[in-house]
């Protein structure tokens, strides 16, 4: 449904899509939660920068829409920004062998790609949880593994 969404849907049907998608993914966190730890990917933070983004809103308006429903949503513990060079970025998403429609566009307009990252770059300055990480350098398996060293950690401090 995500391509039909992204290019049929104006801008408040989509953007309550991808929040019924993290209010389900938070519904899946509760319940796992109580039979250990969880690591839910690309939770709300992403829904905001994205939506905001696509759309040319600031992610304060879109936080605002989906406000009355935040409540509702499990909150993460950590929550890794991962940070790479703009041209590694584009040469990445390039590579990827799986694109789709959202890659093909960011890769196609480097202003759409730069909004994004100023909008993740926006949640994540104000985000408790916020890890940042710089990819640079570093292996898609060296980069797992520290996320789950760091996750680790924080589960046995709580």
């Amino acid at each position: 449904m995500q391509p039909y969404i992204n290019a049929a849907a104006q801008p408040l049907p989509a953007l309550v899509f991808y929040l019924a998608g993290a209010l389900h993914a938070s519904d899946l966190a509760r319940q796992a939660l109580t039979t250990g730890d969880v690591v839910a990917d690309r939770y709300i933070a992403s829904v905001i920068a994205n939506h905001s983004a696509a759309h040319g809103l600031d992610n304060q308006t879109t936080a605002t829409a989906i406000a009355p429903y935040t409540a509702y949503l499990t909150a993460p513990d950590l929550t890794a920004y991962l940070h790479t060079d703009p041209a590694e970025l584009a040469a990445r998403m390039r590579d990827k062998p799986d694109q789709t429609q959202s890659d093909r566009d960011l890769i196609a307009d480097q202003r759409l790609l730069d909004r994004l990252c100023d909008h993740y770059d926006q949640i994540a300055a104000t985000d408790p949880t916020a890890y940042h990480l710089h990819t640079d350098g570093r292996t898609p398996d060296k980069l797992t593994d520290h996320i789950t060293a760091l996750a680790s950690a924080i589960t046995k401090a709580a």
